[in-house]
Parts: structure tokens; sequence; C-alpha cells
């Protein structure tokens, strides 16, 4: 995955010209602000997954990362923010003034551990994650509201928490996310540092064959009590359960048997088992 460390060049420029610039190019938390991680629109399968700027629209407290059925989607974890803009409005038509409180977003700096802190083993730990949009100034008392996506858990921690994570298995973790961009003035901005907690699971959102006169259990070999259908979701293996697993057995042979001790013994009596 690229990375884009000008941000970080940029920023040890901005904190080595506060002392002539001012205020300018100091950040300011409640000025632009993440103000909450949004649920997967209800409906989503015909909506096209389309997440706005309503405020009042749900969110979610926590995620939920199928490591195994993640790799057969996207690879990682992308979260949409409900992100805040309070600088109020600096145009002004009759006086031929341009607006310039409107916030670009360029990126985030997300930051990954396990749930007590220390670093994930074999994860990426920190890293910056593009993404783009804008936020209008707000209206009186009522900030501008815009949803923006990032990143926040990347495809070589999630391979790195598989590694690690037994069949069926849980841990948390916590992804730190701390957006950036600058004003249509020309002021870099960063948000508040937002945390989400995130429950990784393996084989925790599949759904498995109910016919369990086959071994060994749980497995994909048998029947479904009713035609497996796809639930509405906006991303494979992130926050929505309820998948069969007919539909990842391709990518990943986890989703067949999970769990099943490939020994050549087993693979005799199973063989549908070892692909």
């Amino acid at each position: 995955m690229k990375r884009y460390w000008t941000h970080a060049l940029g920023a040890l420029t901005a904190v080595g010209g506060l002392a002539i610039l001012g205020p300018a190019c100091a950040h300011d938390d409640s000025s632009f602000f993440l103000n909450a991680v949004l649920a997967p629109p209800q409906g989503s399968a015909n909506s096209g997954c389309v997440f706005t700027s309503d405020p009042t629209q749900p969110r979610l407290s926590t995620g939920v990362l199928d490591v195994d059925l993640v790799q057969g989607g996207n690879g990682d974890y992308t979260a949409w923010f409900l992100a805040g803009n309070q600088l109020i409005t600096e145009g002004n038509t009759e006086q031929l003034q341009t607006e310039t409180s409107r916030i670009i977003i360029q990126g985030a700096v997300v930051t990954v551990t396990l749930a007590d802190g220390t670093k994930i083993p074999g994860g990426t730990g920190s890293y910056t994650a593009p993404s783009s949009g804008e936020i209008d100034p707000s209206a009186g008392e009522t900030p501008g509201y815009s949803a923006v996506s990032f990143e926040i858990v990347d495809p070589a921690t999630v391979t790195a928490l598989k590694n690690q994570l037994p069949p069926f298995n849980d841990e948390w973790i916590v992804s730190e996310v701390k957006a950036f961009g600058t004003t249509i003035g020309g002021d870099h901005v960063e948000s508040n540092t937002f945390q989400f907690p995130i429950r990784v699971c393996r084989g925790c959102l599949i759904l498995w064959a109910t016919d369990t006169t086959m071994e060994p259990q749980p497995n994909c070999l048998g029947t479904f009590e009713t035609t497996p259908m796809l639930p509405s979701i906006c991303y494979l293996g992130q926050d929505v359960g309820g998948v069969p697993c007919t539909a990842c057995t391709s990518e990943d042979p986890f989703c067949l048997c999970p769990g099943f001790k490939k020994t050549a013994a087993n693979c005799g009596t199973t063989p549908a088992c070892c692909p």
C-alpha cells in the first residue's frame, strides 16, 4: 500500500512556521471533527451503500471484522465517518469576499493497536490513509457535515490478525483516526483523534450449513434449510453477518471447513475439506 509521507513533512513545516504565521497553521480539534462512524444504510442492496451527511442517520459504537470473510472482499476495514466543520462562513457576495472556510479532506493518520494499546504482532502499526471530500462551513450554530471514508485497518494488519487468531475466537482492537486537510483559504486543519473499537473474529459473520449429519462441524458441505441469500452489506466481512459460506469458498478454504485439521488421515475421510 502506498504511503503518503508528504503530509508528515508538511506538518513539520507547519510547526516550524508557527512563530511567523501564528494561529493560521494551528489545528483546532473543535473546528474540524470526526463525529461518528456511520452504520451501513438499510436497504443498501438497492441504495448502492450511499452514506450521506445527515447527522441523524444510524451510527456504530463498535465494529466487527471477520478476517477470513473480509479477504474475499476488499481485504481491509473501511469506515465511513460523519465529519463536521464548525468554522464560520467567510463568504460575502456584497463585499466581494470569497468563501475560505470550506474544508478539503486529504486523508487521515491511522494507528491500530490491540485493546490494551500494545502493537499487533506483524501489523503495520501507524500509516497514512489517503481520502478525499469536502465539508461546508457552519450555518450559524449548526456545523456543516459530510460523509468521508478512511481505511482504518489495512490489509497487512488483517493478515497479521488472521495468522494469530484461532477459528471462532475473537479479540478486540482499537483504531485511532486523526483526519487532516486544508481550508480553501490555505490553512492546514486536523481533527480530533477518534478511537473506534473493533471486535476481530474468524468465521463469526459466516452462515454455515444447517445439515449436521456431515462431519466435521461446522462446514459448508451440507444443505441449508432455506436457500441462503446475501444480506444487504456494503463491505464483505465487515459489521454485517449472515453471509452464506458458499459465497467465499472459492477465495478461502476456511469457508468450506473452518478449523479442520488437514492431515492425511482426515483428508482421506473428508477429502472435500482438503482442497
